[in-house]
């Protein structure tokens, strides 16, 4: 088995990824995006606690620094669970342009995300930073107080392009955590694009409603809604829209399932076409583990078809008369199925396929 995945089969496993994310209830998603927002601001206060003494140091090694421990917050989302905004903005746009979700879809992960991360954010900022005194005293109270000031300071245009550079770096960690089919060419796959981003000092929205929310309450002389919301936080969320759903999640989707002469391109990973599956305008259900989000090529999904069977090469679709219900494709035909669980084993005919 290959320790990678093509870069094809990352954009088809993107598409199955977001299939799952539009099936979460809202409490699921609000709990998962208040994890996020948390995860990304535990690296924040790793990445000051680390940095805010070093007095003495040359401002580019303070900033290899902080890069190389900032991304544990990452690690943390991708590999114990969390719905990040800035991830979502890549993972939710082949699915769209493929016309697996619909637009209120996204804009239902992108909202709750952002929402609930920013909770998240201000919960570890408050009680993990703030009233557990990590930064009360001299030189981390300062260095908290200027890295706040200086984020706020920005001119529109300079925080949306540095938005744009922060996202398209951490949606490619996305991608190269999904390429990996072990944890640790994931963390690796992470921790670099990660770490460039830090170093280079682009902009990441999440991060930022911690970094600034505490620099405030510290005593920053900048203003939570014209210093904060707006000369930061909204240009830097519109740059990473754009990083993210644009240089990442659009430019692969155009390059692996858009066809100038159909319109959409077939949705099959490399794999199937080596093994000539026709799987029409579907995403294979054979690879995708709820579990652990690899693709699993000797997966059986059960399913039921005219009362018995298990089919290990099927295939998902929308049904036009119901969004949310899947159906299994199978020789040209349509047949109801019942959603496997790979968590308790068991059937579930509420459920969606993914």
């Amino acid at each position: 088995m290959s320790s990678y995945k093509t870069p094809k089969d990352v954009v088809v496993m993107a598409v199955n990824a977001s299939l799952v994310k539009t099936s979460y209830s809202t409490p699921r998603l609000a709990v998962l995006g208040f994890l996020a927002g948390a995860y990304i601001s535990v690296g924040g206060v790793l990445m000051q606690v680390v940095t805010g003494g070093m007095t003495g140091q040359d401002d580019g090694t303070k900033k290899l620094v902080a890069g190389a421990v900032f991304p544990v917050g990452l690690i943390g989302v991708l590999l114990a669970g969390g719905e990040l905004f800035t991830g979502n903005t890549a993972i939710m746009i082949p699915s769209l342009l493929s016309r697996r979700i619909t637009v209120g879809d996204v804009a239902r992960s992108w909202g709750l995300s952002w929402v609930c991360n920013f909770v998240g954010a201000v919960f570890v900022a408050y009680f993990m930073a703030y009233e557990a005194g990590l930064f009360e005293h001299e030189p981390y109270k300062h260095a908290v107080i200027s890295l706040a000031v200086k984020k706020m300071s920005h001119g529109w245009g300079e925080a949306f392009l540095r938005g744009v550079g922060c996202n398209w770096l951490v949606c490619l960690a996305v991608w190269l955590s999904m390429a990996a089919n072990d944890v640790v060419g994931k963390v690796f796959g992470i921790w670099f694009p990660t770490m460039a981003f830090v170093a280079i000092g682009y902009e990441h929205c999440i991060a930022n409603m911690y970094f600034c929310t505490l620099g405030l309450m510290l005593g920053a002389d900048k203003t939570f809604f014209g210093d904060f919301l707006w000369k930061n936080l909204i240009p830097v969320t519109l740059g990473n829209i754009f990083g993210g759903s644009i240089l990442v999640g659009g430019v692969y989707w155009y390059v692996y399932l858009y066809d100038p002469a159909q319109g959409l391109k077939k949705l099959k990973t490399e794999s199937d076409e080596e093994q000539g599956h026709e799987v029409g305008h579907s995403v294979s259900l054979r690879d995708f583990s709820e579990v652990d989000g690899n693709n699993h090529k000797d997966k059986e999904i059960p399913f039921q078809h005219n009362g018995s069977g298990n089919y290990s090469q099927t295939y998902a679709d929308r049904s036009d008369s119901a969004p949310r219900r899947y159906v299994l494709q199978s020789n040209n035909s349509l047949f109801q199925a019942k959603q496997f669980s790979e968590v308790d084993g068991a059937c579930h005919g509420s459920k969606p396929i993914h």
